[in-house]
C-alpha cells in the first residue's frame, strides 16, 4: 500500500481496496448540493497532476436567494472533508479552491471568515479579508508549505486519504429567512432565535 504522500506526488489512484465507506465526485457534489439553501456551480479536480506534479480541486456554491449561513464553519469544513472523501482519481496535493456567491441584494457571507473559524485558514487571513458577493479562499494542502502541511496533519487524525463521507450538517447550519416573493410563502426568519449572532454575514 502507497503512503499517501506518495499516491500524491506519483498521482498514483486510490488503491480498489481503499475504496469502501467512501465517495466519488457524484456523491460529494450532491452531499454538498443537499445542504439547503447551498447549489453547487463548479466541482472539478482529482485529475492526474500537472507538469509540476500539482493537483488540485475547485468548488464552487452559490448561497440561493432568501437564504442565509448561519454556522459558515461547519458549512465550509462540511464542503472540505467531503472534497477529501473522494476516492476517485488523485488526491490533491496543492490546494482546493472554494468559491462563493450570492445573489444581487442579498447579505453578503464572509468565506474567509468561515474558513477561518474552521481552522483551514489561520486567523490573520481574515484581518485583510472583505465581505463580497464573489469570494474565494484556497485552503493550502501542499506538504512544502507550513499552513499546507497543518491541514494535511487535520486530516490524519481522522486516518489516512481518502477520508470518510461526513455526516450530514445539522439542521439550522443555513436558514431561509425569506422566501423569493414569486413563491408568494411568508417570512421565515429563523434570526429571531438568536442564531444570527453566529452568523458569518453582512448587509451590502
Amino acid at each position: 500500500m502507497y503512503p499517501s504522500s506518495t499516491i500524491a506526488r506519483a498521482g498514483v489512484p486510490i488503491h480498489p481496496t481503499r475504496r469502501r465507506h467512501r465517495i466519488d465526485h457524484r456523491g460529494s457534489r450532491e452531499a454538498i448540493d443537499a445542504v439547503p439553501g447551498i447549489s453547487v456551480t463548479n466541482f472539478a479536480g482529482g485529475g492526474p497532476p500537472n507538469v509540476k506534479g500539482n493537483t488540485g480541486y475547485v468548488v464552487a456554491f452559490r448561497i440561493d436567494p432568501g437564504y442565509i449561513v448561519l454556522y459558515g464553519d461547519l458549512l465550509i469544513d462540511y464542503i472540505i472533508r467531503n472534497i477529501w472523501a473522494v476516492a476517485e482519481g488523485c488526491m490533491p496535493n496543492t490546494q482546493i479552491q472554494i468559491s462563493a456567491s450570492t445573489a444581487g441584494g442579498e447579505p453578503l457571507f464572509d468565506l474567509t471568515a468561515a474558513a477561518v473559524g474552521a481552522a483551514w485558514l489561520r486567523p490573520a487571513a481574515s484581518s485583510s479579508s472583505t465581505p463580497s458577493q464573489h469570494s474565494t479562499v484556497i485552503i493550502p494542502l501542499s506538504a512544502d508549505d507550513p499552513e499546507g502541511a497543518r491541514n494535511l496533519m487535520k486530516f490524519k487524525l481522522d486516518g489516512s486519504w481518502p477520508g470518510v463521507k461526513p455526516k450530514p450538517l445539522p439542521d439550522g447550519t443555513t436558514c431561509l429567512v425569506n422566501a423569493p416573493a414569486a413563491v408568494g410563502m411568508p417570512d421565515r426568519s429563523c434570526c429571531q432565535s438568536g442564531l444570527a449572532t453566529k452568523s458569518t454575514l453582512h448587509r451590502p
